[in-house]
């Protein structure tokens, strides 16, 4: 069974997570998604960062799911 707070122990990590993808980025890419040679991210690397955002929140989206299903059970 999981419990409310179960569930935002999970938001919490996986928001941690995803400031980690996200300074990561601005780490390669600056903050605006430009690089040290002022050149903009490209597709494939905004795509890249999008898809490592939400494997960071996967974890509790699917708990999330999971929770939500229990209490529409109960």
């Amino acid at each position: 069974m999981i419990t409310a707070a179960d569930l935002e122990r999970e938001r919490r990590r996986s928001l941690a997570r995803l400031d980690q993808v996200r300074r990561e980025w601005e780490r390669r890419h600056g903050v605006d998604g430009v690089d040290g040679a002022d050149r903009p991210a490209t597709a494939q690397q905004e795509e890249e960062f999008h898809r490592e955002a939400d494997e960071a929140m996967a974890p509790y989206r699917r708990l999330a799911e999971e929770y939500a299903r229990q209490q529409a059970a109960d």
